[in-house]
């Protein structure tokens, strides 16, 4: 740039700054957000200032000279220097996106961005399965690799087979993944690696459906065919023979094999062969090393345990780890011979009696026993559970049995074991089935599922709840209890207990009739309108101010709009606007707007706009009759609109 050309940009920059300076407190009524509509609270939502513009920012250029000239190097360095940069996507750094995993957007950015010289549309193609596989949209991925899959004229069909079988596998779908295989061994001209690939994933398909006698069968024609030694294999291999009672063959198989995994298996291989006993078995667990990132090995190792462990000297550890794999949800293998739910029951019986006879209690002093579950300060938290479980399940007389299972609840509660909750209480559950449970108890699980964001268990619990808590109050009691149940996805008996409390009382307490107008708000909020018309028909009694009328009112209107009774919707607002007093204007003009917006949507355009027009006459914000000019250039557009022949 030249220098006349450099001092006639900075004039003209000074200029336009100026200019911005003049029109800022003007153009500030633009910026600032119009009126939105109301949103769902006890009054309309206050308008909210805009930032005003920053206009006190340092520039390159000296306009208090005449000649103005860009500053020296020195006069930017506490700036630091910038390169020459682009603004399009590709000019972006991606090094945020990578960091931070959003996989999302960087598909996205996948999609959007142009070729680059040293790409090419493979390459792409597999970065966006890559992300997809990421963010696990098994879906989307499995639809795009078997588009690929079934194309004749793609050159990648086999290599995307192969990845696609994998796929549906790792995704839990062996017999899919097996028939993808075959497929591609039935092709002609099929190379000979693709073929290895395809038959070596047919065995872990028939491994992973436990068809152990037909993986065996195919390793073995595997083997004899290709001779393959990647230690992979040979733990593929050595889990087979495991999974069939030959542990001497498993530990050939691993011969040679180190790794965290192979030292799993080849212990627990030795275990089995008798090689090593309980405690030896158990304690090279132990050393092991595995992975703090590796669930998979973990959950290995406390199954391996939880199948040694099986005499009653092991009972706590054959307890940790059952709970452990219960709180992982893992599938545990059929040949590790156990069923979750029933073995950490006979572990528990174990550990209580283990418990019992170190501290000489005899199994018929129940009170002593269950002085010790309930008070004991000296007792761990798990000998506890297992005692307080173990004392429930072997009373044969009711009136002796400690029915409520209050401290279990707390008891999970305290040590993070609240994932047990599920195990022992519900239609599956080991101990009780919810509607057995006395309220107590519910009451303590009800606040569980919500702590756990689960609104439709709580809902489910609470239903089964006969009456509130001693001592609580019976009006937040149905305030909760029907909030639950509308939020839990039951709106009609959350609104029917509403309707029940609204009948039986006389008057609300303001606090009250707020908590209860909340829940109309989430009913309004889930679309419920025809049930929220109605409750405000059974609260109307209980109205006592009008202030409370004005918002009752206002409320109702929503609702009728919500069903689409547009007229009856600007009775209602008109309604609320007419008895705003003076001191409470936004209420009054968003009533009126309202309305307004009511009546054009019934097409009513003649009374829309004189709702419109007083407005106009009534209100000095530069926003707001900014708003009601473009509702009524709207309006005469329909009318010319509707007009036409």
């Amino acid at each position: 740039m030249s220098r006349i050309m450099l001092r006639r940009f900075t004039k003209l920059s000074a200029v336009i700054l100026r200019i911005i300076v003049i029109l800022s407190p003007l153009l500030s009524g633009f910026i600032k957000p119009a009126l939105s509509d109301v949103a769902i609270s006890t009054s309309p939502q206050a308008e909210i200032a805009g930032p005003e513009p920053q206009l006190d920012f340092q520039t390159l250029f000296n306009f208090n000279e005449d000649s103005s000239t860009v500053d020296t190097d020195a006069s930017v360095e506490i700036r630091g220097y910038i390169d020459r940069f682009g603004t399009d996507l590709e000019d972006l750094s991606a090094t945020q996106l990578n960091s931070a995993g959003l996989s999302q957007l960087q598909l996205f950015l996948v999609d959007q961005l142009p070729l680059s010289s040293d790409q090419n549309s493979r390459d792409r193609q597999f970065k966006r399965w890559q992300l997809l596989e990421q963010q696990a949209d098994y879906r989307e991925l499995h639809q795009q690799l078997w588009r690929v899959f079934l194309d004749d004229k793609s050159p990648i069909k086999t290599e995307v087979g192969i990845r696609l079988a994998s796929s549906i596998l790792k995704y839990g779908h062996p017999s899919e993944a097996r028939d993808v295989y075959r497929r591609l061994l039935a092709w002609p001209d099929i190379q000979e690696g693709v073929i290895r690939q395809a038959r070596y994933g047919i065995i872990q398909t028939f491994f992973a459906q436990e068809y152990f006698e037909d993986a065996s069968l195919a390793a073995h024609t595997f083997e004899t065919a290709y001779r393959p030694d990647q230690p992979s294999w040979k733990l593929l291999k050595a889990q087979i023979a495991i999974s069939l009672d030959q542990p001497n063959e498993a530990i050939a198989s691993l011969s040679g094999v180190v790794s965290p995994t192979a030292d799993l298996w080849r212990t627990f291989a030795q275990w089995l062969n008798s090689d090593l006993s309980d405690p030896e078995a158990l304690h090279q667990l132990g050393l092991i090393s595995v992975p703090s990132a590796n669930r998979n090995l973990k959950v290995l190792r406390q199954a391996m345990i939880a199948q040694i462990g099986v005499s009653s000297e092991y009972a706590e550890l054959r307890a940790r780890a059952i709970e452990f794999l219960i709180k992982s949800e893992a599938p545990v293998p059929s040949f590790f011979n156990f069923d979750l739910k029933p073995s950490l029951l006979a572990a528990y019986a174990d550990i209580a009696e283990n418990v019992l006879k170190n501290r000489g209690i005899k199994k018929t002093e129940k009170d002593r026993a269950w002085r010790l579950v309930l008070h004991g300060k000296n007792i761990d938290i798990l000998h506890r559970r297992a005692l307080g479980i173990f004392l429930n399940r072997v009373s044969n007389d009711s009136e002796e049995s400690f029915t409520s299972y209050e401290w279990l609840v707390e008891n999970c509660a305290e040590d993070g074991s609240d994932f047990l909750l599920p195990v022992f209480f519900g239609e599956e559950g080991i101990l009780e089935k919810f509607q057995n449970l006395d309220d107590g108890v519910l009451v303590l699980l009800v606040d569980w599922a919500l702590r756990q964001s689960d609104v439709a268990l709580a809902a489910n619990l609470q239903s089964h709840i006969d009456s509130p808590p001693p001592g609580i109050n019976i009006d937040a009691w149905t305030l909760r209890s029907a909030r639950i149940q509308v939020l839990g996805g039951n709106p009609e008996l959350g609104a029917s207990q509403l309707v029940t409390w609204f009948s039986a009382a006389e008057k609300l307490s303001r606090g009250s009739l707020d908590r209860a107008m909340q829940i109309v708000f989430d009913l309004q909020f889930l679309g419920e309108h025809e049930i929220v018309i109605q409750l405000f028909r059974e609260m109307a009694h209980l109205i006592r101010t009008a202030e409370q009328k004005k918002e009752f009112f206002y409320w109702m209107a929503q609702s009728w709009a919500g069903l689409g009774d547009y007229p009856r919707a600007a009775i209602y607002y008109l309604e609320s606007a007419s008895l705003t007093g003076e001191s409470d204007l936004l209420w009054r003009q968003s009533a009126f707007y309202k309305a307004g917006q009511s009546l054009e949507d019934a097409s009513y355009y003649s009374d829309a706009k004189k709702v419109y027009t007083m407005l106009l006459g009534n209100s000095s914000d530069p926003k707001m009759l900014a708003k009601l000019q473009y509702r009524l250039a709207q309006i005469q557009l329909a009318e010319i609109h509707r007009d036409k022949p």
